[in-house]
């Protein structure tokens, strides 16, 4: 089978979970003796296609000569050399399924471009993209979770927070119309597709009670290629080893850690974050100002280096202050013998079972947060107790088996029409 995954940004110029998982999907699925190609945009590029690899992988990199977030929410109502490029590559690659993992800064018109070419169509709901034009269902001017859009006039208040534009509230109903306008075109690609793909139970109802296509959704979660390396055991007197890793970004409530971990005696326990420092430095310096002794900064981690940091610790701790979709880290957390102190949010309340495998804590209460890394930390036979309650993890294999499955079934589809 011909696979082309479709995504908004790739490695190595972006490093997320998106594009990570495509990524070990897609080596996977070559493994299997699938062929496979990632198409991206290139911000800032001069427009035209070019051809490279990432790691044995093909990737088309289309030049986009948007820069910022209005030219990217633009580039979703059309942009002739994006489609001109995604064209020249379905006609040069010919694949069967085109998967699209995310569509942020690419033109919607690129799924009819795929339909009137007659190949199956997969999109997955990475984040809440479909639902949010913020993509978190977090807004932008009081950092709270979001019930979705009202009229699209609570999205066009975000689109001025996060443009950093006050002045556009006073143009917030032509906003709105933009915005429903936009809604309006993401929903109608999602008709075109041919399956969706869950991660979680979670975005499965929620994207269910939002009026998505739910006969069209699938619950693939994801599963995980990890060689765990043989832990480094404390000694009976050494401090309890908390780790973050992850976004240096608000979203992700690392400052709620940092602060519920300021007091805390380095003898008894400490906390590494793990995380770039340079997309938000001002948030970084931030939590360096926060930070006490206990806190230790330790950069970014490139992708061969995450099972070897995850050795040194003994719990992995995620204040998510949004919903959560279905990060991987938890599954490398637990496939090396970590627990999970997380924020009682989303998907995350779904996936940690409280007191068994792992601990849920209130979303951005920091009291209750040193409450209980202050409980662990003088009582480390918890952590171990929450480390004999992990269940196996699910594999990558077990992932990449149900997709292809569902790739086979939709290409039957598109081949009876």
């Amino acid at each position: 089978m011909r696979i082309l995954h479709v995504i908004h940004q790739y490695l190595p110029d972006a490093i997320g979970g998106t594009e990570v998982s495509t990524h070990s999907l897609s080596r996977e699925l070559q493994a299997r003796g699938h062929a496979v190609a990632v198409f991206c945009p290139v911000p800032g590029q001069a427009p035209g296609l070019e051809r490279d690899s990432y790691e044995g992988l093909p990737v088309y990199r289309a030049g986009a000569t948007w820069r910022d977030v209005l030219g990217r929410v633009r580039a979703s109502f059309g942009d002739r050399a994006l489609e001109a490029a995604f064209a020249q590559a379905l006609d040069d690659f010919r694949p069967d399924v085109v998967h699209f993992q995310h569509l942020m800064g690419l033109p919607l018109a690129l799924v009819e471009q795929a339909e009137r070419a007659g190949v199956a169509r997969v999109f997955t709901l990475h984040d809440y993209w479909a639902i949010c034009p913020n993509a978190q269902l977090l807004t932008n001017y009081d950092r709270t979770v979001c019930a979705g859009p009202k009229l699209w006039l609570n999205c066009a208040r975000c689109a001025a927070a996060r443009m950093d534009r006050p002045l556009l509230l006073a143009a917030a109903p032509a906003v709105a119309t933009l915005l429903a306008v936009r809604s309006r075109g993401v929903r109608q690609a999602l008709d075109r597709m041919n399956a969706l793909i869950a991660l979680s139970a979670f975005m499965r109802d929620l994207v269910g009670a939002h009026g998505l296509p739910v006969n069209k959704v699938h619950l693939i979660e994801h599963g995980i290629q990890i060689e765990p390396v043989r832990r480094q055991e404390p000694g009976p007197s050494s401090p309890v080893r908390f780790i973050y890793l992850g976004g240096l970004a608000w979203q992700k409530g690392v400052h709620v850690i940092v602060q519920a971990c300021r007091d805390l005696d380095p003898a008894q326990a400490t906390l590494t974050i793990y995380g770039d420092p340079r997309l938000f430095p001002d948030y970084v310096r931030r939590l360096q100002a926060e930070a006490g002794p206990a806190v230790r900064f330790a950069g970014r981690l490139e992708r061969h280096q995450v099972a070897s940091a995850l050795a040194t610790g003994d719990m992995l701790l995620m204040p998510s202050l949004w919903y959560e979709n279905s990060p991987v880290v938890i599954l490398e957390a637990m496939a090396c013998g970590l627990p999970v102190a997380a924020s009682a949010l989303g998907a995350l309340a779904g996936r940690i079972r409280d007191g068994v495998d792992g601990l849920l804590l209130p979303p951005g209460d920091v009291a209750a947060w040193r409450r209980a890394l202050t409980d662990l930390a003088l009582h480390p036979e918890r952590i171990a107790q929450l480390r004999r309650g992990i269940r196996p993890i699910r594999t990558l294999g077990e992932q990449v088996a149900e997709m292809e499955a569902l790739y086979a079934t939709v290409v039957r589809e598109v081949e009876r029409r």
